[in-house]
């Protein structure tokens, strides 16, 4: 009967170890303490209850879904503005100082009349058939005379002029040359005269 008592105590004392350490007793540890005891006396203090843990409770919030609506947004992009009339007629003229070219300017009144017709974009072709004869131009394709008249001289000069600006020496009595937009074709004759097509590109 004592043996029994003894058995349920040592076997209390075991379990409430266990409980106490958390650890797996082996049937050797069970005999071991069986013989020898617990080896210290058990102290209330191991015996305290732990204190309930608290679960904290997680509030689920329902969170009202609103519709997405899609604000459509004005394009931030204008509609091309018309090119005012008058833009256009200054941007013609910048580009037709840029691109037409004149020749050398001298005191004689002939050569500044030659330049005139070299900047005025309505005349595609001046054309010199000979000293003292009328200069012919072509308006936008219909052929015109004009009042000017030059001399073998001053038709000597418009090709000379020509000459020092493209770098293309007179050698031959054919001169053929091309300065920016102006192509001129030349012929120099003493017996038949002088005379050149200007041609504007």
């Amino acid at each position: 009967m004592e043996e029994k008592l003894e058995i349920r105590e040592t076997f209390l004392k075991l379990f409430i170890r266990e409980l106490i350490s958390n650890v797996e007793v082996s049937p050797e540890e069970f005999e071991e303490v069986k013989k020898n005891g617990l080896g210290e006396e058990m102290n209330p203090s191991m015996f305290r209850e732990k204190e309930p843990l608290k679960r904290k409770k997680e509030k689920i919030l329902m969170k009202s879904v609103t519709p997405m609506t899609k604000s459509v947004k004005k394009s931030n992009f204008e509609k091309p503005k018309k090119i005012n009339e008058r833009g256009k007629v200054k941007i013609r003229k910048r580009i037709e100082k840029k691109t037409t070219s004149n020749l050398p300017e001298s005191s004689g009144t002939k050569k500044e009349k030659i330049n005139q017709l070299l900047r005025d974009r309505r005349i595609n072709r001046i054309n010199c058939q000979g000293p003292e004869k009328r200069i012919t131009v072509i308006v936008n394709g219909i052929p015109k005379m004009t009042n000017i008249q030059l001399s073998e001289e001053e038709i000597k000069s418009v090709i000379a002029d020509f000459s020092n600006l493209t770098k293309i020496p007179l050698i031959s009595n054919v001169f053929k040359a091309a300065y920016h937009n102006l192509l001129i074709s030349a012929i120099t004759s003493e017996f038949v005269g002088s005379r050149f097509i200007i041609i504007k590109k």
